[in-house]
């Protein structure tokens, strides 16, 4: 039901809408997190207020955030299965690996690009990363697939509408493999080249921004 809003308070909403135009707008940059901005507004549109979501949608892009703690590869697989998940042997070897690095008190925002985004035969990797670069998103850190596994659940997945969540990370081992989160609760690994092309229902992770850690 619409609700009639006062002079007063008309013109005191309008004059903070009309405060973040002008930080947005700024040429040394916004002060405070766009990616933050972007969703908070997106909520707002639609009067979604004081809803708590675990990621935010826009356009056929997933977005939300994990925070990496310090836990080593091997602590990963000890700690995933605890939970009652799965892993598969190469994600194991994957984790065990030398390449493998992780941080501590990292905050990954990342933005899930959904295979709807892409026709038909076009899902190549290298077509997917072209399109991540000319949205000017990074390649994740490894350690993001297991953040993403712990944080969502199958139905987080359905409910985003993808069975899948590629990790886009720099491969690892020989030819190169990525990590990626599968309904049924898994952690696999996948070839990081894939010329035949991802599935529908699939979702390609990069990185935004990452805080400093």
């Amino acid at each position: 039901m619409a609700t009639k809003i006062s002079p007063n308070l008309q013109l005191t909403i309008l004059s903070r809408l009309q405060a973040i135009k002008e930080q947005v707008a700024q040429k040394e940059g916004y002060p405070y997190d766009p990616q933050k901005l972007f969703q908070l507004l997106g909520k707002a549109v639609y009067g979604r207020f004081g809803e708590v979501e675990k990621w935010d949608e826009e356009n056929g892009v997933i977005y939300f955030e994990v925070t990496s703690d310090g836990t080593a590869g091997p602590e990963w697989i000890k700690r995933l299965k605890k939970q009652g998940l799965s892993i598969g042997i190469l994600s194991e070897e994957a984790l065990k690996s030398s390449q493998f690095k992780s941080t501590k008190n990292c905050t990954y925002q990342i933005a899930v690009l959904k295979a709807e985004l892409f026709r038909n035969g076009r899902r190549f990797s290298k077509t997917i990363l072209g399109s991540a670069r000319r949205r000017k998103l990074k390649r994740p850190s490894a350690e993001v697939a297991c953040l993403i596994c712990e944080k969502f659940s199958e139905a987080d997945l359905k409910k985003m509408g993808m069975d899948v969540i590629v990790v886009f990370h720099e491969p690892l081992l020989d030819p190169g493999i990525i990590l990626g989160i599968e309904c049924r609760d898994w952690l696999l690994a996948y070839s990081s080249a894939l010329d035949n092309g991802w599935c529908a229902r699939t979702g390609f992770a990069f990185v935004v921004s990452k805080t400093e850690c």
